[in-house]
């Protein structure tokens, strides 16, 4: 069943993801509408993507109004299943970081696959350049953490192996 459940949550409007089943134009009323009141938008990652890159969209001048209606609208960005934000350059999450927003949270209750580009993606989304970037993470952090954890390792590489966690783990 596809509906728009509306001022049921007190003043909010409440944007289902069901939006995809409606007309473009009707979904470029919709984001609008919801853009001017305020209010909740839920939306699955994939619809999200497709909607805000305005994948397979034909007419230019609506996919610019959904696409400002999305990167513009929110105060805050909530993504749940964030453990699937975990690659900087797929589609998703740069769609994802195109959301000008005064707040992100990441939810997730899957632990990150001991990846820490994963961990540097997702803390990257939630607050852009606080590891700073994804070459300097990578050099300050992951190799040296890495290095720390082969067999091999000197007394050196376990040192600053463990440093680094522990900077990672307090920040």
């Amino acid at each position: 069943m596809n509906f728009i459940i509306s001022s049921c949550i007190g003043h909010l409007w409440l944007l289902i993801d069901v939006i995809m089943w409606f007309h473009r134009e009707r979904r470029a009323e919709l984001l609008a509408k919801w853009r001017a009141k305020g209010g909740v938008f839920l939306i699955g990652y994939t619809n999200f993507r497709n909607l805000s890159l305005a994948k397979n969209m034909k007419d230019r001048h609506m996919a610019r109004e959904i696409c400002y209606a999305l990167q513009d609208g929110p105060d805050i960005l909530i993504c749940d299943e964030a453990h699937l934000i975990k690659n900087t350059k797929a589609d998703r999450t740069q769609a994802l970081k195109q959301v000008k927003c005064q707040r992100r949270i990441a939810l997730t209750g899957s632990p990150l696959q001991n990846n820490l580009m994963e961990y540097y993606c997702m803390v990257d989304f939630v607050r852009e350049g606080f590891l700073g970037s994804s070459h300097e993470f990578r050099n300050r952090f992951q190799n040296p953490i890495e290095n720390g954890q082969h067999t091999n390792s000197t007394l050196d590489d376990v040192k600053i192996m463990n440093q680094r966690s522990h900077i990672l783990m307090n920040s």
